[in-house]
């Protein structure tokens, strides 16, 4: 059997929670608590169990298993050396490769207590010293009287373990057929899209939709999301966006299309809400709104005439002469201007059909909503200093003014050094 993770809950009477305490300026160090049902629990926090765990591990392992930080906070990031690393992940800059982060594969829940603490809490007293208080010429320490919660608690723990990452990097080499370099390169790019987005306190999964909002050198709104869904349905999810935002400013609103994302820009001095855009476009009236938005297009236009000249309503000849192009181009225009004021009118339908179903991909971009609606998928919206690195090169796709490889290349390196900055990392580089 091939086991991929281990999961574990066990429950342990310990009165540790004192060492998980709050100690501000106060004269009362206390416990830290949740409530529930209107009674106080203890709890200890997950990071404050990783502690201990690592300071247990630590004591059964030998000095050179287990490395301790430097004065930066890094690690030696050797986890075929380093139980530590390895088990709890870590951030670090190493030599050729620059900043390396591993995921931790250990997980920890936070310890929850069971009992109240009305039924088992008491205080006691202890003298906390005061920094720097030693009296030369005395000889004597100043402190004060404190109040300190203490309880003996039954605490609930839970415990996961990725085995499939312990002791080896991600197997991107194997499952993609990429080199090292590569395999290094995508999970660096990955680790600082993560780095990036836990500054902002984020954290995404398989179901977050990322909208990302920035607002740009020339003080212009630029909403980037990131769906990963194809260039089809993008396609049809972002110009029935801009269209129900372009209402929502009252100007034209800038549209970047690619097969992993859209990028949406609102002209300056005007101020758009995106959660309210994307809640006016939903499952049921998606078709409606791609109608009213693609009829003013030139796609919509280019589309009409060639169904037009299938249909023969657009002759190409007429009594052994040929039409030129641009006569049938003005034919087709004023055609169109005349079945406009009939509803159904099936010209027009064929032409939204093909436009919705041929070029976009409409049905599952409905299937996308739908996701949304139940629940499946969640649209996380956050403001960013800077786009993150998964939207660079939607962002890019988007400036028309960035025409030369080169130009784009600084551009993207600059972008990126911004989101160094940004980050945790930044110290690092």
């Amino acid at each position: 059997m091939d086991v991929k993770a281990i999961s574990m809950v066990w429950l342990s009477r310990t009165g540790l929670t004192n060492l998980n305490a709050g100690e501000g300026g106060s004269n009362l160090v206390d416990l830290k608590k949740y409530r529930w049902a209107g009674r106080e629990y203890p709890y200890v926090s997950g990071q404050a169990m990783r502690f201990y765990l690592k300071e247990a591990i630590r004591r059964e392992v030998r000095p050179e298993e287990a490395c301790v930080a430097d004065e930066k906070g890094e690690t030696c990031g050797r986890i075929a050396e380093c139980v530590l690393c390895d088990l709890f992940g870590f951030m670090t800059t190493l030599p050729d490769i620059g900043a390396v982060v591993r995921v931790s594969p250990v997980k920890v829940s936070p310890a929850m207590g069971l009992i109240p603490l009305d039924e088992t809490m008491t205080v006691d007293f202890l003298t906390r010293r005061h920094r720097g208080a030693v009296q030369e010429e005395t000889g004597t320490i100043r402190g004060d009287i404190v109040n300190v919660e203490l309880a003996v608690n039954l605490y609930k723990v839970g415990l996961a373990v990725d085995l499939r990452r312990v002791g080896r990097e991600e197997e991107l080499k194997e499952e993609y057929r990429v080199s090292d370099w590569a395999a290094k390169a995508i999970l660096n790019f990955l680790r600082l899209e993560k780095e990036f987005l836990g500054k902002l306190g984020i954290e995404v999964n398989g179901r977050s939709l990322l909208v990302e909002e920035f607002e740009d050198e020339d003080g212009r709104q630029n909403f980037l999301f990131m769906f990963l869904f194809g260039r089809r349905v993008n396609d049809a999810l972002s110009r029935a966006y801009a269209w129900v935002a372009s209402r929502e400013v009252g100007a034209n609103v800038g549209l970047a299309v690619t097969d992993h994302g859209f990028m949406l820009t609102v002209p300056r001095k005007r101020k758009l809400d995106v959660r309210l855009v994307v809640s006016k476009v939903s499952s049921s009236n998606l078709r409606d709104v791609l109608s009213k938005a693609i009829r003013s297009t030139e796609m919509f236009r280019r589309r009409f005439r060639h169904v037009a000249a299938r249909s023969f309503m657009v002759l190409r000849n007429y009594k052994g002469h040929e039409i030129g192009a641009r006569r049938q181009m003005r034919n087709a225009e004023v055609l169109m201007k005349a079945v406009s004021e009939f509803d159904g009118f099936p010209i027009v339908k064929e032409t939204e059909r093909e436009i919705m179903e041929d070029v976009m991909d409409v049905k599952n971009a409905i299937e996308v909503l739908k996701s949304i609606e139940r629940g499946e998928l969640e649209i996380i919206h956050v403001k960013t200093p800077v786009p993150s690195p998964l939207a660079h090169g939607v962002y890019l796709s988007g400036l028309s003014d960035v025409v030369l490889m080169e130009d784009r290349l600084k551009l993207l390196e600059y972008l990126y050094q911004r989101v160094v900055e940004e980050s945790s990392c930044g110290e690092n580089h």
